[in-house]
């Protein structure tokens, strides 16, 4: 995990969040040991350090839709949790057990923290929050954003840990250093937070432009929406994923699934598992894009050797073309975001001989086989390896583009989707281009405001005759929540929208 997020203030946030955690449980301790402490105080002190580190688990393994299953039904106990050490903080300092000046900071912290986990456990729920406490919700992730990494927003595990109050005197010169320090750190979490709530405010209101836009007619039928199943698969796909998201496949009745192979995943027995499992979808007449992933060992395995890289993920890349014999491959994932983390920041050049190698290979044992060549973001270096993509002579016989709305909501988005149509015209190539991961954040901005991007994202490329595919990324929660489905299994209502735009354009070209 640390080198995920390498570069980035993670391990820092990681162990101040560990910091406050083992001050909870010390206090909780102290304070049992400790006569005159008040009854009331005394007992919620108690229940809370009882609850925090299993609620903290709760809050963390429930994300997962593989895990959310079993713990979704007392997702409750993360938000309680931090009620209670909200009510536990602020009688604490009412009756004067720990100085005002310490004590408020760590209230309005651990009050803002409560009503936030409240918002998520709503809508994991789904029920709508009111708009105000979805804005600060909205603004604790983008608070996240600065003390910890920018993607926050694609993982569940960042979190701020509330404060107990120690209801205890102390005359220790380091007793009183830490109270100090610890009201300091809430007040810094706390401006951080309220600073953000402006932009998560606009952030939220700008996902109204989308409610409006219309799909454009492909009377041709060259336009195919799609949704990638399973979690990044490093064996077979899991049992319960095997079933509810090609069932959720069925009821949308996409043209295209995707799947995400890491190279662990890469071996003859898993594919063969994965081609049998895929068997119903291939049958139904429905594509396949195989995505390779990066191994565990990414960054070492390059920096050793990059030409022995290479040749393994060909090796790889050749093994997916000849048991899978999907209809699309695509060699590298996001090169410039998720490739960069993984290992290590590369130039456009040796990306592009990287895609070059495991595209002949692959190409080479199943002709038939379409090349993706996927460009994640939209930066400067993005649009080099782009243009690169596009010409003739490059191994890509298409180019796949993701686009999400990120903390800024619709502008974020808009401004991707004005980028695109600059890099399309520029590149003035007969390739096609696919939206290959096209999310929204529920758990952040709401699923409404998930439904509209995922929206606005499907109209604009259905009006880009140059756009041939919509890939909504993903079924279900896994590597991040952005999923149609809920951890607990229920069907977020993104879904009826994807629905409905996949009727509305076959029935389109039906009637022409």
């Amino acid at each position: 995990m640390m080198r995920l997020w390498a570069g980035e203030l993670a391990p820092l946030h990681i162990a101040l969040s560990a910091i406050v955690l083992l001050w909870d449980l010390y206090v909780a301790r102290r304070m049992t040991q400790t006569r005159g402490v008040p009854p009331v105080i005394g007992t919620l002190t108690g229940l809370a350090a009882l609850l925090i580190a299993p609620a903290l688990m709760v809050a963390l393994v429930s994300t997962s839709s593989l895990s959310g299953r079993a713990l979704y039904t007392i997702a409750w106990v993360w938000p309680l949790t931090a009620v209670l050490v909200t009510v536990q903080a602020a009688a604490a300092t009412a009756r004067g057990h720990i100085a005002r000046a310490a004590g408020i900071p760590i209230v309005i912290y651990d009050g803002l923290l409560a009503a936030v986990y409240v918002t998520r456990w709503m809508l994991a729920e789904g029920h709508p929050p009111p708009d105000s406490l979805l804005a600060l919700s909205a603004a604790q992730t983008g608070a996240q954003a600065i003390t910890a990494s920018r993607l926050a927003i694609l993982s569940p595990w960042f979190l701020h840990i509330p404060i107990l109050a120690p209801a205890t005197a102390t005359r220790r010169r380091f007793g009183t250093t830490v109270r100090v320090a610890l009201a300091t750190l809430a007040v810094a979490w706390t401006a951080l937070i309220a600073l953000q709530i402006p932009r998560s405010t606009r952030a939220l209101a700008s996902y109204s432009r989308y409610a409006d836009d219309r799909l454009q007619e492909r009377p041709e039928g060259d336009f195919l929406i799609g949704v990638k199943v399973f979690p990044t698969l490093r064996t077979g796909p899991p049992p319960l994923a095997l079933r509810t998201d090609l069932d959720l496949a069925d009821t949308l009745d996409v043209g295209i699934v995707s799947v995400y192979i890491a190279p662990e995943g890469a071996t003859a027995r898993a594919l063969d598992s994965l081609a049998r499992s895929l068997e119903r979808q291939r049958s139904a007449g429905r594509r396949l894009i195989a995505t390779l992933g990066y191994p565990r060992n990414a960054r070492n395995a390059w920096a050793t050797s990059p030409p022995q890289y290479t040749e393994a993920r060909a090796r790889e890349a050749t093994r997916i073309a000849q048991r899978l014999r999907p209809d699309f491959l695509v060699p590298v994932v996001d090169p410039f975001g998720a490739g960069q983390r993984q290992l290590g920041p590369l130039e456009p050049q040796q990306w592009a001989q990287l895609i070059d190698a495991i595209a002949r290979s692959a190409a080479a044992s199943d002709p038939r086989i379409r090349i993706v060549a996927h460009i994640g973001g939209f930066t400067r270096r993005d649009r080099v390896l782009f243009d690169w993509a596009m010409r003739a002579e490059s191994p890509a016989d298409v180019v796949g583009m993701s686009l999400m709305p990120w903390y800024d909501g619709a502008e974020s988005l808009d401004r991707d989707m004005i980028a695109a149509d600059k890099w399309i015209a520029a590149a003035a190539s007969e390739k096609e281009v696919w939206v290959l991961e096209a999310r929204g954040f529920p758990a952040v901005h709401g699923e409404l405001n998930q439904e509209r991007a995922l929206w606005g994202a499907l109209a604009w490329a259905t009006s880009r005759s140059a756009v041939k595919g919509y890939v909504v990324y993903q079924a279900s929660d896994y590597e991040s929540p952005t999923g149609l489905r809920a951890p607990g299994g229920r069907i977020r209502r993104a879904t009826a929208a994807v629905r409905r735009a996949i009727r509305a354009l076959r029935e389109r070209e039906i009637s022409e």
